[in-house]
């Protein structure tokens, strides 16, 4: 990108970058400061799955037309709900307690995160990194070895209906779903009357995709609960900026809030520091030493 902004603009281009960086260290401030490039700074203190809503996301957000003050007041709502010492009243916290229950008391390992819109299926991935990457920890706050932490997993409605839903419905008792719905989708697809329609497809007519989708859900989420397969429903009132910044807020509050469950620190990332520096090692860069070749037992060659 840089070689096609100098071919087109010439020593101009400079102007035409924003690095989003560490304030004070690290390659991209190095370039930044030798040659002028514009910053924004990312808090050293923040973790990459948890930067949603710093600078890293919030230029890319700006630059596609999102209102970002919107997004933040959003989250800053969130903030607020999650300040309640009221268990009840805490969203945030009451989320990460009864998935914790579940995995710890009930045995529910894999907490599956399942939005009935295409518009969300991102915001599953970003949910997968999230849970994972900050739960799945080896020792506890005070070094013991506990090797803790649930399997999160995305699907999306009504497509995984017919990838998961069998698993979910008659498999291991080891799942607890979290269903997301959207009452207000902003565009809705009506299903057009024809006279040619077969007697099986009479009655979608006068129907839109948006309701034939909430009755998906709503038919899902009541079998499993027929099943007794534990479930619970996000219901989002839209998906403009606000709402969204305040489900990615609530997400990484839940997060924060189920590291004090699992009594580990949801913060950091030691097991994929360790690959980034083995990546480092095996591409040559300076400083760190080649990596070992694992054995078929999962150790080390001598």
């Amino acid at each position: 990108v840089r070689a096609w902004l100098e071919e087109a603009l010439g020593p101009a281009a400079y102007r035409h970058l924003v690095f989003t960086t560490d304030p004070a260290r690290g390659a991209l401030r190095e370039l930044a400061s030798k040659e002028g490039i514009a910053t924004l700074s990312v808090p050293p203190d923040v973790g990459g799955r948890f930067s949603v809503l710093a600078p890293v996301g919030l230029l890319p957000a700006a630059l596609v037309g999102i209102d970002i003050e919107r997004l933040l007041a959003g989250a800053l709502r969130a903030i607020e709900r999650a300040e309640s010492d009221d268990l009840l009243s805490n969203p945030a916290a009451l989320y990460a307690a009864l998935h914790w229950a579940a995995d710890t008391e009930l045995g529910a390992r894999i907490h599956v995160l399942m939005p009935y819109t295409d518009r969300l299926r991102e915001f599953a991935e970003w949910y997968r990194q999230l849970w994972a990457e900050s739960l799945g920890k080896r020792v506890d706050r005070n070094g013991r070895v506990v090797h803790t932490g649930p399997t999160p997993v995305g699907a999306i409605g009504a497509t995984d209906q017919h990838s998961q839903v069998q698993l979910f419905m008659e498999g291991p008792y080891d799942k607890v779903i979290t269903f997301a719905t959207v009452d207000d989708l902003g565009e809705d697809v009506p299903i057009p009357h024809r006279a040619d329609l077969p007697p099986d497809l009479a009655y979608l007519p006068g129907h839109t995709l948006g309701e034939l989708l909430r009755a998906e859900y709503e038919a899902t989420s009541a079998a499993l609960s027929q099943m007794g397969r534990m479930n619970c429903t996000l219901r989002l009132p839209d998906l403009g900026p606000a709402t969204i910044g305040e489900a990615i807020m609530f997400f990484q509050l839940a997060t924060g809030y189920a590291g004090l469950w699992y009594g580990i620190d949801p913060f950091d990332q030691p097991g994929v520091e360790l690959g980034k520096r083995l990546t480092y090692a095996a591409m040559g860069r300076p400083g760190y030493d080649a990596p070992a070749r694992p054995s078929a037992r999962g150790g080390d060659e001598a």
